[in-house]
Formats: structure tokens, sequence, C-alpha cells
């Protein structure tokens, strides 16, 4: 997975019940790595981690010098990728949950469900052609 040109990276808490000199209380953290959906070969790979260190982030991307799309938590500033990207599901949540307290999240929000909407229509086509589509429109 680490030749690939991108990745995508997430991370979430777990309960692990029954962990050795931990109580069950305890945080941990699954770890996802995947190829993106137009990968030749699809593949998704899960760690485990007792902690959220930026040096388990470090290590679980060793050797990858691609694009890697990620939310944006410090821990993945370590990672020695050529760049990383934001992820607009993220950026949609952030003012999802803004719009709670603060109608001004509107707007923005609505332009990000328009976006996903053209998204959604341009799936199936080349990547070259949903560029065209993206600037166009």
């Amino acid at each position: 997975m680490l030749a690939q040109q991108y990745l995508q990276g997430d991370e979430t808490t777990v309960q692990v019940l029954r962990e050795a000199k931990r109580p069950a209380q305890s945080k941990s953290y699954a770890w996802v790595m995947r190829t993106v959906e137009r990968a030749k070969q699809a593949a998704v790979y899960y760690a485990y981690s007792p902690t959220r260190a930026s040096s388990f982030a470090q290590e679980l991307y060793q050797g990858f010098t691609g694009v890697l799309q990620c939310d944006g938590y410090a821990g993945y500033n370590q990672v020695a990728s050529k760049a990383r990207i934001g992820c607009w599901a993220h950026t949609r949540r952030k003012f999802f949950d803004a719009l709670k307290t603060d109608e001004q999240a509107q707007a923005p929000f609505d332009i990000i469900q328009k976006m996903f909407a053209k998204e959604r229509m341009w799936q199936d086509l080349p990547a070259a052609d949903r560029l065209v589509m993206r600037q166009k429109k």
C-alpha cells in the first residue's frame, strides 16, 4: 500500500475490554489506511494503537511518499508524505455542527452540499473529465 500515489487515513477511538496493564475504560485507537476508490487494487489496512501519538502515524506511514488525504489532526504532521490534503466530508461536518449555534454556517454548508451533489453526478467520469467539470462548475 505504501507504494501507492494516494492514500486516505483516519483514526477513531475503540474500547478494548481486556487489555494487559490497562483499565477497560481506557481509550485506544483504530487507525485505518486505505487506497483511493479508483486504485487498480483496492486495499484497507487497520492498525491498533493504545495511543493517538504522532509517532504511531509516522511508523504506520513510514516509506510512503505519495499524497495523504486525512483530517486536520496534528498527529499526521510527522508523516513524511509528498503532501497532505484535507477531506471535504470533515469540512462539511464542521459546518453542520456549527449550524446548531451559528446561522452563518448555512451558506458554506449549502455550497458544500451542492458540490457533493455534483461530484455524485460525475463519479463515473474519468479523472481528467471530472477535473474539467470541477473547474467549469
